[in-house]
């Protein structure tokens, strides 16, 4: 009978307080909320603006109602959410506008099964290329949406529009495979690609079999994509030991990058 039980659906509002559950009273921060939840919890967030920057750990379903995630200026991590570990296979970011990150809106790390809809990511890109903590990080620093080391996510219907970048698929801590990008409308983002799938794997003896790193057998479909400052939608294996190899890219509209 354990599986007809609903999971616990945890609220925050702008008007609640972090104390409690926030089952029965909302709380006030999504922090505090992913805090108190537990694996296969939802959490509703209400309207209005929240000043914060998540890490969540665990599987969770994020709901945004006309929600603002605004990570200016926060630096533990320096995205507005990051999905991160195994632990977190199968969570859901939906419904949140994201913005003013340091680096990603968006980063997903060594994860699986994601899915990442209807968001709206603009100005995550707030250190610039030429920033400190942008070199010391492997990534293409500013893009809005990264997935690193993840396999069998969805990244469906969002946004994504004056940010460095748009979306990202490297594989520095191993494959990036099996992944759909599609139903994203991206725009205006000046420093770098719309969509970019980029092998950043270096192994100067051999290039990288399935098992260790790659990016592979990810499809790339329906979006829409202009005004980048790099390709429209790019495919990269440029360092020795790199590898990139069975993406489908179909069926997308692509113009003025």
């Amino acid at each position: 009978h354990h599986r007809h039980t609903r999971e616990p659906v945890r609220h925050v509002s702008t008007s609640g307080k972090d104390t409690g559950d926030c089952l029965a009273a909302p709380c006030a921060t999504i922090g505090y909320a992913v805090r108190q939840a537990s694996p296969g919890d939802t959490i509703s967030v209400d309207s209005g603006t929240y000043h914060e920057s998540l890490m969540v750990t665990k599987r969770l379903a994020l709901i945004g109602h006309h929600a603002t995630i605004d990570a200016a200026g926060l630096a533990s991590p320096p995205n507005g959410v990051q999905i991160s570990g195994g632990g977190a296979a199968g969570t859901l970011v939906s419904g949140f506008t994201i913005e003013n990150a340091g680096l990603e809106g968006i980063f997903a790390l060594r994860t699986s099964k994601v899915v990442i809809e209807n968001n709206t990511l603009f100005h995550n890109d707030a250190y610039g290329k030429s920033d400190s903590l942008c070199t010391k990080h492997q990534d293409d620093c500013g893009e809005a949406i990264h997935l690193q080391t993840v396999s069998g996510a969805v990244v469906r219907g969002n946004t994504v529009h004056n940010n460095l970048g748009g979306i990202l698929l490297t594989d520095e801590t191993g494959p990036t495979r099996d992944n759909l990008i599609s139903d994203n409308t991206i725009g205006d983002n000046p420093s770098d690609c719309g969509i970019t799938l980029a092998s950043h794997w270096v192994d100067s003896s051999k290039v990288a079999t399935a098992e260790v790193a790659g990016i592979y057998r990810n499809t790339v479909t329906r979006n829409t994509v202009s005004g980048s400052g790099g390709a429209g939608i790019g495919i990269f294996a440029a360092g020795p030991g790199g590898a990139a190899w069975g993406n489908i890219v179909d069926g997308n509209t692509v113009t003025k990058n």
